[in-house]
């Protein structure tokens, strides 16, 4: 397991490579800095992360797996920026409205900035939003079928 900074200060990053029995995968958790209505360097320093996500997993074993708390939105041009840079697919493709922050609302005014993100050699089964933990984020499952 290796900690990485994704270019901005508060930006944490853990690379990890796990066996299953069809070989090794890759998975990068992420933490991006969220965007504020109250300065825009909070916000630059969010795309400055998502920017620097396909750099991160350039020298990684494939396939990849990029999951964590974004702070974006898949309609963020930043994190669609970083999907066309990184040729990730987002696991939400299909899934439906699937809402993860904050879980003090009611699920109706929840945004989906949590995200799981594979390589197209990955099949998605299912993706879905588990129940409350203790944190102001819902879980993201999703179940794949390696390559084999």
């Amino acid at each position: 397991m290796l900690f990485r900074s994704l270019g901005v200060d508060w930006a944490p990053a853990v690379r990890a490579i796990l066996d299953a029995p069809q070989g090794a995968v890759a998975v990068l958790g992420v933490h991006t800095p969220r965007a504020s209505l109250f300065g825009q360097e909070w916000t630059d320093n969010r795309d400055l992360a998502l920017r620097a996500i396909p750099a991160a997993i350039r020298d990684l074993p494939t396939p990849r797996v990029v999951l964590g708390d974004c702070n974006a939105t898949r309609w963020t041009q930043a994190f669609r920026e970083m999907l066309a840079a990184s040729g990730l697919v987002d696991t939400a493709d299909g899934a439906g409205w699937q809402p993860t922050w904050p879980v003090s609302l009611p699920t109706f005014l929840r945004i989906p900035i949590d995200q799981v993100l594979v390589e197209p050699t990955l099949q998605v089964r299912r993706r879905w939003i588990g129940p409350e933990t203790g944190s102001d984020h819902l879980p993201v499952y999703v179940e794949f079928d390696l390559p084999r």
